[in-house]
């Protein structure tokens, strides 16, 4: 049996973030798939950010000390973006 590994399609020009040649419909799927996830995950943790933030008491759901001195959209795309990729790992 032998193992190989493919990195995929190499993008053009080298760029980062570049558009690939060739992209298969897996890839398109699974691309648009991560994407509404990190969007559903973002707007949640915004929402609760807002009210945590709107409270008159120092309410935090998540707590943390790292979190506080960011803008409530920062500290809720930094926790959408170590959210998201959970969902694909089974």
């Amino acid at each position: 049996m032998t193992l190989s590994i493919d990195n995929g399609p190499q993008s053009v020009g080298g760029a980062l973030g570049a558009r690939s040649e060739r992209t298969t419909p897996h890839e398109f799927s699974d691309s648009l798939q991560y994407r509404l996830l990190l969007a559903v995950c973002f707007s949640a943790f915004l929402a609760v950010g807002l009210i945590g933030r709107a409270a008159l008491w120092r309410w935090r759901v998540f707590g943390g000390a790292g979190f506080e001195s960011r803008s409530v959209w920062h500290e809720a795309l930094t926790r959408a973006h170590a959210t998201a990729p959970y969902a694909f790992m089974c």
